[in-house]
C-alpha cells in the first residue's frame, strides 16, 4: 500500500457529502503495484460482494487445478517478468489453465484460440483481451495476486490456509528474503483459530462492550523473520462490519496473550478505540464546520489550510492557483470541446503530502450546480505545484 495519499482520497474529502456514482468513485490510478507474499495486515475496507467463499461440490478439482495454475504463474513471474512481457506461447499457457480450473469460462472466441491455428500476434491481442476482460484490469496489472485475488477474494479475507499456501509459493517461487511477514497455518503446540477468536472476543468485549451481531471474522497467522522476536507466530484476528474492519486483536500465537504488533504497525485495543474515538470527533468537527462554511470544496485556501489535514497555503515561486485553474480548464476542453465546462465553476485546494513535502499537487474541481445548490455533475484535475505537470485527470461524473 501506498504511503501517499490517493487522488481519490484526496477528491472524496474535498467532495465530502456530495453523492456521485461509481465512475466518479473509481478514479483511475497509475499502474497496480507488484504484490508478494509479505502482505503487511491491512485495515482496509472489506469488498462484501467479494467476500463469499465458494463452498459448493465439484469445485475441489477447479481449486487443485488452479494451484497448479497459480505456482506456473509464480514461476514463469520469476523466470520472464510479469504477464506483459510473456510470450504468446506463455500467456496461452495462463489461459489454458484459467479454462481447466473453471475461472475462464470457455467461450467460442477462447476456444478458438485455444485449439490455435491464429496468426501470433492476433493469438496474443485475444489472450490479453481475455485475461483483462476477466480481470477488468489493465495488461501490466496482470499479476499473480491480481489473480488469486479475482478467484478468491481480497487477501485480508483469505482463509489462513490460503494465505500460508500462497506465501509458501511465492517464497518457494520468487523468494522471500526480504519479506516481512510469513503467512503460515498453526502447529500442534500454537493457540488454534478458534481459541484465537475466543480470545480476541473476550479481550475486545473487555474494551467496547457487547460486540455488534453480524460482525465477519478474518484470521492471520504469521511470522515477522527479520523482527527481534524471529518466528515467534502471531495471531491477529479482525472483526469486519459490512463496510470495513472495525477492530483487530493481535496475539501471541504460542501463549495467547493479547499484544501489539509495532513491527507490523498494529495497534492495542485501547490506541484503536482512541483513534476511532478522534476520528468521530474530527467527523463531527467537520460537520459543524461545514453548517458554517458550506461544502468543503467551496472553502477557502486559508480556511483549508487552518482546518484540514495535509492543506496548506500555495508557496512562493510555484504554480499559481490563476494558473492551475488554467491549465486544469485547457486539457478539459481538449477532452470536453471548447462548451464542455459551460455552467461548471471551479474550486481549488493546495495538498501538500507529509511523506513528501517537497511535492505540493494543486486539486481542480470544476462543479455544476443545479439552482439549488445540488451537484449534478463534476470533473477533477490533479496537478504537479512545481511543474504545472498534469498528474490526474478524471471526467463525466454526475451527482
Amino acid at each position: 500500500m501506498s504511503n501517499q495519499r490517493s487522488f481519490r482520497e484526496m477528491t472524496d474529502d474535498r467532495l465530502s457529502g456530495i453523492h456521485t456514482d461509481n465512475a466518479f468513485l473509481n478514479v483511475v490510478m497509475s499502474s497496480a503495484g507488484r504484490s508478494s507474499a509479505a502482505r503487511v495486515i491491512q485495515k482496509r475496507v472489506i469488498l462484501v460482494a467479494a467476500l463469499v467463499t465458494v463452498m459448493l461440490a465439484g469445485v475441489a478439482l477447479g481449486v487443485a487445478t488452479w494451484r497448479e495454475t497459480a505456482a506456473r504463474i509464480a514461476d514463469l513471474e520469476k523466470t520472464a517478468g510479469y504477464f506483459e512481457g510473456w510470450d504468446v506461447v506463455q500467456k496461452t499457457q495462463l489461459l489454458r489453465g484459467l479454462v481447466e480450473a473453471r475461472e475462464v469460462g470457455e467461450t467460442p472466441d477462447i476456444r478458438r484460440v485455444l485449439e490455435g491455428g491464429m496468426e501470433e500476434k492476433t493469438t496474443a491481442s485475444a489472450v490479453d483481451a481475455a485475461i483483462t476482460n476477466w480481470l477488468k484490469m489493465p495488461v501490466d496489472a496482470v499479476t499473480l495476486m491480481a489473480v488469486s485475488e479475482k478467484i478468491l477474494g481480497p487477501f485480508d479475507v483469505w482463509s489462513v490456509a490460503d494465505k500460508a499456501w500462497y506465501s509458501k509459493l511465492t517464497e518457494d517461487s520468487l523468494g522471500s528474503g526480504t519479506d516481512a511477514v510469513v503467512h503460515m497455518e498453526p502447529g500442534d503446540s500454537d493457540v488454534t483459530q478458534e481459541q484465537a477468536k475466543q480470545i480476541a472476543s473476550e479481550a475486545l468485549r473487555d474494551s467496547i462492550g457487547e460486540l455488534p451481531e453480524g460482525w465477519t471474522v478474518y484470521y492471520d497467522f504469521y511470522t515477522t523473520p527479520n523482527a527481534p522476536d524471529g518466528m515467534t507466530p502471531k495471531w491477529v484476528v479482525s472483526f469486519a462490519s459490512a463496510s470495513s474492519v472495525e477492530y483487530y486483536v493481535t496475539l501471541d500465537g504460542k501463549t495467547g496473550a493479547v499484544i501489539h504488533d509495532p513491527i507490523l504497525g498494529l495497534q492495542s485495543i485501547e490506541e484503536q478505540v482512541a483513534a476511532k474515538q478522534t476520528l468521530e470527533d474530527d467527523a463531527a468537527r467537520l460537520v459543524r464546520l461545514e453548517n458554517e462554511l458550506g461544502p468543503q470544496y467551496k472553502w477557502s485556501l486559508e480556511d483549508q489550510a487552518k482546518y484540514l489535514s495535509g492543506h496548506e497555503l500555495p508557496r512562493e515561486g510555484g504554480l499559481s492557483q490563476e494558473d492551475a485553474i488554467g491549465i486544469a480548464t485547457t486539457q478539459l476542453e481538449t477532452i470536453l470541446s471548447k462548451t464542455g465546462l459551460s455552467g461548471y465553476s471551479a474550486y481549488t485546494s493546495y495538498l501538500v503530502d507529509a511523506l513528501n513535502p517537497d511535492q505540493p499537487k494543486w486539486l481542480v474541481l470544476f462543479i455544476k450546480e443545479s439552482s439549488g445548490g445540488v451537484v449534478l455533475s463534476s470533473h477533477s484535475v490533479l496537478i504537479d505545484a512545481v511543474t504545472g505537470d498534469m498528474l490526474e485527470i478524471h471526467t463525466g461524473s454526475n451527482g
